[in-house]
C-alpha cells in the first residue's frame, strides 16, 4: 500500500469497504492522514498536517489526534471528529492517545492523563491504569456492551489484553505477554470480546 520510509499508524478501512485512511509520518517529517485504494499507485494526503487517525465510523467519522506527536510508538495528542469528507476537525478533548467506534457512533477513548484512562463513552471512566501502566487500543464488542483493550502494567512493553464492561467491570483475558503492540478490530475478534 505503501513504499515510503517513516511510521504508519492506525490503518482503517472507509466505509466503502476497500479505501484505506491511515496516518503516517514519512522521513521525520510531522503526522499526516493519507487516503489509498489498492492499486493505486500513491497515497493521497488528506490535508491535515500534524494530524494522526485514531479510528473511523460506520458512518463516515474520522477520529483524529490534532497538534499530534508520537510518544514511542503511540499518538498524543487532541482528540477531535470531522466527516471523512471534509470540513473542519471539531475538537473535543486533550490527551488522548487511542480511540474506538460503536456501530451506533459512540466512541471510547484511552488517554494519556496520568493515570492513563479508559472512557466509554468520553468522560466516563471505565478503567484507570495503574502507578506508570498504560491503556492502548480500545476495541469494542458488536454489541457495544464491553470494550477490550491492552493493558500495560508499566511504562514498557510487558501487557496483558483486558476487558472492561459498561460497569467498570475488568477481567484479564490472557496472561501477561512481554509485548504487545496492538489489538485487531473486534467486529473480527467477536469471540475475544464477547467469549
Amino acid at each position: 500500500m505503501t513504499f515510503r520510509r517513516g511510521v504508519s499508524q492506525a490503518a482503517r478501512f472507509a466505509p466503502d469497504g476497500h479505501t484505506v485512511i491511515y496516518g503516517a509520518s514519512w522521513r521525520g517529517n510531522p503526522i499526516e492522514i493519507y487516503s489509498v485504494e489498492p492499486g493505486s499507485p500513491e497515497s493521497r494526503p488528506l490535508g491535515y498536517a500534524q494530524t494522526g487517525l485514531l479510528g473511523v465510523s460506520r458512518n463516515g467519522q474520522m477520529a483524529m489526534c490534532v497538534r499530534c506527536g508520537f510518544m514511542g510508538f503511540m499518538t498524543n495528542g487532541t482528540f477531535a471528529q470531522m466527516p471523512l469528507n471534509g470540513g473542519a476537525p471539531r475538537e473535543l478533548r486533550e490527551r488522548v492517545a487511542f480511540a474506538d467506534w460503536t456501530p451506533d457512533g459512540k466512541i471510547a477513548l484511552a488517554t494519556a492523563d496520568t493515570p492513563h484512562r479508559l472512557e466509554f463513552p468520553a468522560g466516563n471512566v471505565l478503567y484507570a491504569s495503574k502507578g506508570t501502566g498504560w491503556v492502548d487500543d480500545p476495541r469494542i464488542s458488536p454489541r457495544g456492551d464491553r470494550i477490550a483493550f491492552v493493558d500495560h502494567m508499566y511504562f514498557g512493553a510487558d501487557a496483558t489484553i483486558s476487558v472492561v464492561d459498561l460497569k467498570g467491570t475488568r477481567a484479564e483475558l490472557t496472561g501477561k505477554f512481554a509485548s504487545v503492540f496492538g489489538l485487531m478490530d473486534a467486529g473480527r475478534q467477536r469471540s475475544l470480546v464477547q467469549g
